[in-house]
């Protein structure tokens, strides 16, 4: 029997169905497709006007009184793996007003009502992506998964009451839960239009001879990991019903400066800069360790940098 053969068959064993919200996100593509290889059967969930045959749209930034909570009873079944991909706001939101505010108190109230579901739901788990970037709070040690936090952004804060949520409802309703604290993702079919994250934006800008927005300077230190190893990731969380908090990324950081080298080389164009002060709420440097995943798992990614960025440029050329 092979390898695949064996995931395949310990997945259906252990997911009788999985239901990830977020579906149509960046990350929520790649898993889908990896638990449909799997032949997981997937009910997705995402943001808009009206459902399909094809998914639920649920808006957690819309109040719906306590209708969501009776939505949720009635969707989701015994003995299933939920994913939970929605951000409340992007990582680069720097806002903290009043409205802010408002429409977190909203999304909180939802995503607790999901939670509080799952955790009646007879052998039921929660796999929920945090974020490993913004949430340890930055600088040059090595951030393990039971180190003091100290997120600086609203995308961070609203990570950790989802995480203090989740740990309540471990604590009083016996919610079984893996909290996922990914480092930056990238990969193959991001957006690079968007204008978020380095690796899309930089080619994307460099390959239209559009300038690049530098907010500090090219010493910016961060861990990336390829989609495809964080999607591979959170579906070896999900069918182990990992209990507790795992970092999912590389184990290696890089700067800037070389991402750029690296799309200046694979393009053989140089890039137009423009500096801009440092946004108090970014991260400059962060390092996160990776042994938990290896150790408990058995798990560490594949893809390299280097090699990453190259899949990349050759599927955008």
């Amino acid at each position: 029997m092979n390898q695949n053969h064996q995931q395949t068959e310990h997945c259906q064993q252990s997911m009788k169905r999985a239901y990830v919200f977020g579906s149509s996100g960046f990350i929520g593509l790649q898993l889908c497709d990896d638990l449909q290889k799997l032949n997981v059967p997937i009910e997705k969930f995402e943001r808009g006007t009206g459902a399909t045959s094809q998914h639920h749209a649920i808006d957690f930034l819309k109040n719906y009184g306590n209708t969501l909570k009776e939505t949720f009873e009635s969707i989701l079944q015994d003995h299933s793996i939920v994913y939970f991909l929605v951000p409340y706001t992007l990582p680069t939101h720097q806002s903290s007003s009043r409205e802010t505010l408002n429409t977190e108190d909203v999304y909180l109230k939802n995503f607790e009502a999901l939670i509080e579901v799952v955790s009646k739901k007879k052998s039921s788990h929660l796999v929920f992506v945090s974020s490993g970037g913004a949430i340890y709070g930055g600088g040059k040690t090595l951030y393990r998964e039971d180190h003091p936090i100290e997120p600086k952004s609203v995308y961070g804060l609203n990570k950790l009451k989802c995480e203090a949520l989740i740990q309540k409802f471990c604590h009083k309703n016996a919610l079984s839960a893996t909290i996922v604290r990914p480092s930056n993702a990238y990969g193959e079919n991001q957006n690079p239009q968007k204008s978020f994250g380095a690796i899309t934006t930089f080619f994307y800008r460099v390959k239209n001879s559009l300038p690049i927005s530098i907010f500090g300077d090219l010493g910016i230190t961060k861990d990336y990991i390829h989609v495809e190893d964080l999607s591979r990731g959170l579906v070896v969380l999900g069918e182990n019903r990992a209990q507790g908090i795992y970092n999912l990324c590389a184990g290696k950081s890089h700067s800037l400066k070389e991402i750029l080298d690296l799309v200046e080389g694979n393009l053989q164009k140089k890039a137009t800069l423009e500096f801009y002060d440092f946004r108090p709420s970014d991260i400059y440097e962060y390092y996160l360790s990776n042994e938990k995943m290896k150790e408990e798992m058995k798990f560490q990614t594949n893809i390299t940098l280097t090699e990453g960025v190259q899949r990349y440029l050759s599927q955008r050329q």
